[in-house]
């Protein structure tokens, strides 16, 4: 975990509106409605996303209440994603048509059977298939309304993004070198005119 740990690529965002720290029931109920849930041995969903506990990616973040540290929120993104590789969905899907062929003593498929068989194919090698795992931390510091997202990458930050303000019912905005200058009373025409 990058936050513990010290290494990190940072994203920095702000809070647009402002939290005084105390959190509503319907918060804490969408920090639940939002914990990351595993793959079940049914699932055709390639991937999950949920928040889970900083110390721990096995546990959410209401389980052991380590979530909220003072002036601080702290949970981490968990997102599984499970693939199946082309080459093994190809093999498979020929051996499956093969059999399908010689069960029913026919020479060809039509298309839509070569398609449903390829899909079955899919589901079940899915289900089958262990998941990637990726945790990304991120810290909130609720007096200054500045939130660090320890990922750099573009896909996760817009996962996280959307399931922060899910579920704490506030858009966070993206800072920047300038957007943070100007936030500190310099003026944003001289600091562009620097750059010249």
């Amino acid at each position: 975990m990058a936050l513990i740990s010290g290494s990190a690529s940072i994203r920095r965002y702000r809070v647009k509106e402002k939290s005084d720290g105390k959190f509503s029931d319907e918060i804490v109920e969408n920090i639940r409605r939002f914990t990351f849930q595993e793959f079940s041995n049914e699932s055709e969903t390639e991937e999950q996303a949920g928040w889970v506990s900083i110390d721990d990616m096995f546990r959410g973040p209401l389980d052991d209440n380590s979530f909220q540290r003072n002036a601080y929120v702290t949970m981490s993104l968990r997102v599984d994603k499970k693939i199946v590789p082309a080459r093994t969905l190809r093999a498979y899907t020929i051996k499956e048509e093969t059999r399908y062929l010689e069960v029913r003593n026919r020479d060809r498929l039509t298309r839509q059977e070569k398609k449903d068989i390829r899909e079955i194919m899919r589901v079940k090698l899915l289900k089958q298939a262990l998941p990637s795992i990726s945790v990304y931390d991120f810290l909130w510091n609720l007096k200054k309304s500045a939130v660090y997202f320890f990922s750099t990458s573009e896909r996760s930050n817009v996962k996280f993004t959307e399931l922060f303000e899910k579920t704490f019912g506030t858009a966070l905005l993206k800072t920047s070198p300038l957007s943070l200058a100007v936030g500190l009373g310099h003026d944003e025409e001289a600091i562009l005119k620097l750059a010249r």
